[in-house]
């Protein structure tokens, strides 16, 4: 409820009792997930050799180094996890990544092509391979294994999101959107399938098939901040007028904006599109406060002039 109280509590006690595992590792989880993660990088290393056995422990916590793009930290830990788990997909997937983005491109790639030699039957090991090479750019590479997957498993929700992406990457979008709503269905707990869906409908101006589906990705997600900013975006400042909806829209970009999970880039989504809400609804003071807040969130992460200049206008316009 309070999370900067809570930090200042838990940076006390990491300095008290310095030993206490538990809360190193509380320390570390509640200061990345409130991109204050400087103030605890140094404990890293501590935490890793205490908890070096703990698999669940060491895999939360490379995923959450991987999230706020401190890759060189989450490749040690994933590289323990896989200690701890060999031949686990998700780890050697996620280990190949954080090789790439930590700058060692051609050994994440040796690493890559070695999985896909060794368990080339294995659509899990096949499916993750064509993801990572395709973040990575490698399209041509990943061509071949994709027509392996077609042949082996052609309506697995993970090969048609994965046909999607390249359907989208050579600019068939109906296509790709077909595509992306098979695996949807099949798999509606996917979410990087549902990100795709929704970012590809509203690319395409497909406002109110976009609003349907983020309320039908909403029923599989309830609380889900990046869900919960999008439909609020729309219903707030849908370029299809008809569809907008403040009250509601203000409803949901408000449990994005507050929710303890969120991002700072959904968070500034959010608390945009909250400000625009309540000035529509003609609460100035409200619009102003949010506003407010955004602009303190922008100076302090340090975001281009023209946005800061820009809600700053609008500040001295609402005030």
């Amino acid at each position: 409820v309070h999370p900067e109280w809570a930090m200042k509590l838990v940076f006390h006690a990491i300095h008290v009792i310095p030993e206490n595992k538990y809360v190193i590792s509380k320390a570390i989880k509640l200061f990345f997930k409130m991109d204050a993660g400087k103030q605890v990088m140094p404990y890293l290393k501590q935490h890793l050799d205490l908890f070096k056995d703990d698999y669940n422990e060491i895999k939360e916590v490379a995923d959450l180094l991987y999230e706020k793009g401190a890759f060189p930290q989450s490749l040690a830990y994933y590289r323990q996890a896989d200690r701890l788990k060999p031949n686990e997909p998700e780890i050697q997937s996620s280990l190949a990544l954080a090789m790439f983005y930590s700058g060692q491109k051609d050994e994440s790639m040796k690493y890559l092509n070695d999985l896909l030699e060794k368990d080339n039957k294995n659509i899990k090991v096949l499916a993750n391979g064509v993801y990572i090479m395709l973040t990575m750019g490698e399209k041509q590479k990943a061509d071949a294994y994709m027509a392996t997957l077609n042949l082996l498993a052609p309506s697995n929700p993970k090969v048609q999101q994965l046909t999607g992406m390249f359907a989208e990457q050579d600019g068939q979008f109906n296509r790709a959107i077909d595509l992306y709503e098979k695996s949807f269905a099949s798999d509606p707990e996917n979410l990087a399938t549902t990100q795709a869906l929704g970012d590809i409908l509203i690319r395409q101006k497909m406002w109110g098939k976009a609003v349907n589906f983020y309320r039908k990705a909403l029923e599989y997600h309830p609380n889900e901040p990046y869900l919960l900013e999008r439909l609020g975006s729309l219903l707030i400042s849908c370029p299809d007028t008809k569809l907008r909806n403040m009250e509601e829209g203000r409803e949901f970009s408000e449990r994005a904006f507050t929710h303890k999970a969120s991002p700072t880039g959904i968070m500034f989504s959010a608390g945009r599109s909250l400000s625009d809400a309540y000035a529509s609804m003609g609460d100035r003071q409200k619009a102003y406060a949010y506003l407010n807040i955004i602009y303190e969130m922008a100076s302090s992460q340090g975001a281009p002039k023209e946005i800061t200049d820009e809600i700053a206008r609008k500040l001295s316009e609402y005030k």
